[in-house]
């Protein structure tokens, strides 16, 4: 295990038998392949004795020739030798970019080496230029537009250093994040004091830092970057309209194209269609600037069109999205996309080319870009090669060696499975500090006004778990196994008071089972009453649209081309469907009163997990009809076919009208409220069309 890293030996003679016949076997038994053992002190060896050790594979680094070696006194050699070895070692360790954003700590100043032991070598590595500092001042001081600006600096220095994690780990978030939300207002008041370049520089720095932290950026933010970018035209190169040929105009388009991102996921976050298409459509002229501009900008298109169920729309922008010669990460984000749109082999072929580039990243001390990329594409590997194995593809499953990985990758700061379960444990935590009893009698506590920090650290949690799988590219399940629908699950309970309509979009992304729990939790009655009009029509576009869709993906009698991904979708549509249905007009509720009736005819609408949805459907469109629509439409339900007559199929899920006594279940459910028709309800002793047509008739239903 020793020879696995560099081995030195601080201290020791060579003359000890025991170690020339340890290194001599190294030496023979591992041959050109043994790594070097170096062997550090006051030596004084003669020539001979030089080239017997490095015969052996051992490097002597002999301190008896040090420039200033005849100054030591003979009694101190030894000690010398090993003081200007353990000052070099201390000076000459790069800086570990798993502190980062904190600078290297602890190194000695000049002025504590001897001058006897003079020259020690210094390694000048990248570092943090200086502690950010934790707290703005408060009260405000004088100089406080100075203070803010040298922290902008040290953001400055430190952003281009960044060890190149995708985004910063769990144990660098918490006070990283604080520190920006410390300083963030005192950053805002400053920018009416900066020059415009200088303006979007600090926006940047805020941006970049939210970006990294996968926090979402405020609204006081977002209209200060908004208006940043309408003062710098980057085509004109004119700042306020006044050409500037003074300014790096490289720099500032880089700034302008990193502000402009962040305000586009902000706009797709918001589920704000036309400003989100405006502010694509500003990127347009940096398509030529990096590899990574035309990368983001079919990312962003792709996730706008899978939160809004356009398939149709999402197999154009995937058939135009090249990832080739670029960050393999890219690749994972486009195969993530690939997976929800059951496009599993291109998926699969895809993942294994980002993993092959990903492999071959070299990192060092201060690089984690490989490391990262690694961590988070091995939830992808277990999951590949465990579906192979529940497939019968291969024979064996040994999951411990991906845990293994990520213990490994630990020591970087990379370790996924943790984060990401790190992530999900702070989301779920419900716990709740209780008050103690009061001792006296006859008194009450006041109840007061309290404020906790805690919820709205979950919302942020949440949100980051949303904006963790788009940038890892972690779909919600691959190969029939969960990868992100853990969080993203979770997140969308979370989000339901402040983000009704994101959790609903991550129900719909995320939830396979139309009872699933947090679906019901996140569309409740109570809460579907409260969602504002323009939402409900939204989302009930969205479930017709993911409806429309998988249809032609079902085969006859629902049994599924493919994986059973569609019919899963398809279930859940219909339960949200259903359930948005009651709060929709009543015009725009017939219409999916219409759509229900089409599908129970439809034999693509067999399968038995359909029939539940299917039948809860029709129930809510009906039960959302006015009494006049419910007029109209009596006879339509009526002629609903009926199990067993005139040829229609008896497979299980047609049970959804069979009802107890022959006659339509939900007619005769529903009717009976229906002061329109109150012998319907009589009607269900009967036990043919003929019949319920007649009592219907009687009861002066037209």
């Amino acid at each position: 295990a020793m020879m696995e890293t560099v081995f030195c030996l601080i201290g020791f003679s060579g003359d000890d038998p025991n170690f020339l016949h340890w290194s001599g076997w190294v030496r023979d038994n591992m041959g050109d392949s043994a790594p070097k053992i170096y062997l550090a002190g006051w030596l004084d060896l003669a020539n001979h004795r030089r080239r017997m050790l490095e015969d052996r594979g051992v490097v002597p680094i002999d301190l008896a020739r040090h420039p200033n070696a005849n100054r030591w006194p003979e009694h101190l050699r030894h000690r010398r030798a090993t003081d200007w070895i353990l000052y070099t070692l201390e000076y000459g360790r790069p800086y570990d970019g798993t502190e980062w954003p904190d600078p290297l700590s602890g190194q000695p100043a000049d002025s504590s080496i001897p001058d006897d032991l003079l020259p020690v070598a210094r390694v000048d590595s990248p570092k943090p230029k200086k502690k950010e500092p934790d707290h703005a001042p408060r009260p405000l001081p004088d100089d406080w537009l100075k203070q803010t600006e040298d922290v902008l600096d040290v953001w400055s220095h430190n952003r281009k250093i960044y060890p190149g994690w995708l985004f910063v780990p769990n144990s660098t978030f918490f006070l990283f994040n604080h520190r920006t939300d410390e300083w963030e207002p005192l950053i805002l008041r400053a920018l009416s004091e900066l020059a415009p370049v200088d303006r979007l520089y600090a926006i940047r720095e805020l941006m970049w830092r939210r970006e990294i932290s996968l926090v979402p950026i405020s609204s006081s933010l977002e209209s200060a970057a908004s208006d940043a970018l309408q003062n710098v035209d980057c085509q004109a190169r004119t700042i306020g309209g006044v050409v500037d040929t003074t300014l790096r105009w490289d720099e500032v388009r880089e700034a302008w194209r990193n502000v402009a991102f962040a305000l586009v996921t902000a706009a797709r976050h918001d589920f704000k269609q036309m400003l989100f298409d405006q502010r694509i459509e500003a990127l347009s002229p940096f398509l030529d600037d990096d590899l990574d501009v035309a990368q983001r900008i079919h990312h962003e298109r792709c996730l706008w069109a899978i939160y809004s169920m356009d398939f149709q729309t999402l197999e154009g922008l995937l058939a135009n999205w090249e990832t080739a010669n670029t960050d393999p990460v890219w690749m994972l984000r486009k195969a993530a996309i690939l997976v929800e749109t059951n496009r599993v082999d291109e998926a699969i072929k895809l993942f294994e080319e980002a993993f092959t580039h990903i492999r071959r990243i070299s990192d060092d001390d201060h690089s984690m870009a490989g490391s990262s990329r690694e961590s988070w594409a091995l939830f992808w590997a277990m999951a590949h090669e465990m579906g192979s194995f529940w497939e019968g593809k291969t024979d064996s499953l040994d999951r411990s060696r991906f845990h293994r990985r990520w213990r490994e990758l630990a020591s970087r700061k990379c370790d996924a499975l943790e984060e990401k379960r790190h992530l999900y444990n702070f989301i779920s935590n419900q716990r709740e500090k209780s008050e103690p009893p009061l001792f006296d009698l006859n008194v009450r506590r006041d109840r007061g006004f309290r404020f906790s920090d805690e919820q709205r650290r979950r919302w942020i949690a949440a949100r980051r778990a949303v904006r963790l799988s788009e940038v890892a590219g972690l779909p919600p399940s691959a190969f029939r196994l969960s990868m992100a629908s853990d969080i993203l699950i979770i997140a969308a309970d979370k989000l339901t008071e402040i983000k009704p309509e994101m959790a609903v979009r991550l129900v719909l992304r995320a939830v396979k089972y139309d009872q699933d729990k947090t679906l019901q939790r996140v569309l409740s009655r109570a809460r579907v009453a409260m969602m504002p009009q323009e939402s409900a029509e939204d989302l009930e576009a969205l479930c017709n649209r993911a409806i429309q869709y998988a249809l032609p993906r079902l085969g006859s009698s629902g049994k599924p081309v493919g994986t059973m991904s569609w019919v899963e979708r398809m279930r859940v549509a219909l339960e949200v469907l259903s359930r948005l249905v009651l709060r929709l007009d009543p015009e725009q509720a017939e219409t999916i009163f219409e759509a229900a009736l089409s599908y129970y005819r439809d034999d693509r609408f067999g399968h038995p997990w359909l029939s539940d949805p299917l039948r809860k459907l029709l129930q809510r469109s009906w039960e959302a009809l006015l009494p006049d629509q419910h007029t109209r439409r009596i006879l339509d339900l009526l002629n609903i076919p009926i199990v067993g007559l005139d040829g229609f199929s008896p497979h299980y899920s047609r049970r959804i009208v069979e009802g107890e006594y022959g006659v339509p279940e939900i007619c005769s459910k529903i009717m009976v409220l229906d002061k329109t028709a109150p012998q319907v309800h009589g009607a269900r002793h009967e036990r043919n069309d003929t019949a319920v047509f007649a009592v219907v008739q009687s009861g002066g239903v037209h």
